[in-house]
């Protein structure tokens, strides 16, 4: 089986040199990968680069990362957007700070999914109240009309 994910002797840079080096790892459908490390060791940094989203005096320095088969370094910002969101996303350590704190989740669900293709309104929530369910949480109505803080 051929890795979703796949880091290959990755180092990135910022403007003073160095800050990751020599990074390799393969993940595979059905498997969960766990990076940890102290407080700035780099364990959100290796994530950005997947997702695209070094600081613009952020970037890979050597090696390679592949998803599905597909080295995202060689991707425009425009195909990258396709795949993040849709295909690939990233949890923050503080989802709360994440979250607008005067917008429902559920205005911000549809701000995202629209962000990654058209859809509706109802369809949206659809997909959500589905996902919450799959989530076990047993109210999802009021998940998708609370604000972060109330949750």
């Amino acid at each position: 089986m051929k890795p979703i994910l796949s880091f290959d002797q990755v180092e990135i840079s910022f403007e003073n040199g160095p800050v990751v080096q020599d990074v390799s790892f393969d993940l595979h459908p059905g498997e969960i990968l766990g990076l940890v490390g102290e407080s700035g060791s780099g364990k959100t940094t290796l994530i950005k680069a997947a997702m695209g989203l070094l600081n613009s005096n952020g970037y890979v320095s050597h090696g390679d990362i592949y998803f599905e088969n597909t080295n995202i370094l060689d991707l425009k910002e425009s195909e990258m957007r396709h795949i993040r969101g849709a295909k690939m996303g990233m949890i923050f350590q503080d989802a709360g700070a994440s979250l607008c704190p005067i917008r429902t989740i559920g205005e911000q669900i549809i701000e995202s999914m629209r962000a990654h293709g058209k859809i509706h309104k109802v369809e949206a929530k659809a997909k959500a109240l589905d996902l919450f369910e799959e989530l076990n949480f047993h109210d999802g109505e009021r998940v998708w009309n609370s604000y972060p803080f109330e949750l």
